[in-house]
């Protein structure tokens, strides 16, 4: 107890010690960023028409094991051709979705990551500028004041390093 006490007190005198008026910082969105700046909705939306006939191929798929499932009396089946063929094509969709989300990860790396570096150089310049201590991912607050949010500036800068 006295140990847990003692630390609380070390921490808060530490931070009490940190001059918070020269602690600058803000907080930016990255992922909103990636998907509204112009090169990044672009690529986005490349990929999703890539991807289209693939996703549209697996959902006739889930239907057909849904209905497949929905029989009256699928589930008593033992053994038979439609257990079989449930089987079957319960086993494809679950190859073809991984190989899918494989192939969707890859094509975003290759078409996103040039866009990512841009993002990240509009934020470290942003950050220079105006003499901010740090960037931190908005997502990891608790509670953020909105006019630390740099998430539509840094979109504007990205769209302007064309």
């Amino acid at each position: 107890m006295k140990h847990a006490l003692f630390a609380v007190l070390l921490v808060a005198a530490t931070l009490a010690a940190i001059p918070c008026h020269a602690q600058k910082i803000a907080a930016v969105n990255t992922r909103e960023v990636l998907v509204k700046c112009d090169e990044g909705a672009k690529a986005v939306a490349e990929i999703r028409a890539a991807f289209a006939p693939r996703q549209e191929s697996m959902a006739a798929l889930k239907k057909e094991i849904d209905a497949l499932s929905g029989q009256p009396g699928t589930k008593a089946l033992d053994k038979g051709p439609q257990k079989t063929e449930l089987e079957n094509k319960v086993k494809k969709f679950a190859q073809d979705e991984a190989q899918f989300r494989k192939d969707l990860a890859a094509e975003e790396e290759k078409r996103l990551k040039p866009v990512a570096e841009k993002v990240s150089a509009a934020i470290r310049a942003y950050g220079q500028e105006k003499g901010l201590t740090g960037v931190q991912e908005r997502g990891l607050y608790l509670y953020l004041d909105p006019s630390l949010d740099i998430t539509d500036e840094i979109v504007k800068r990205v769209n302007q390093a064309k």
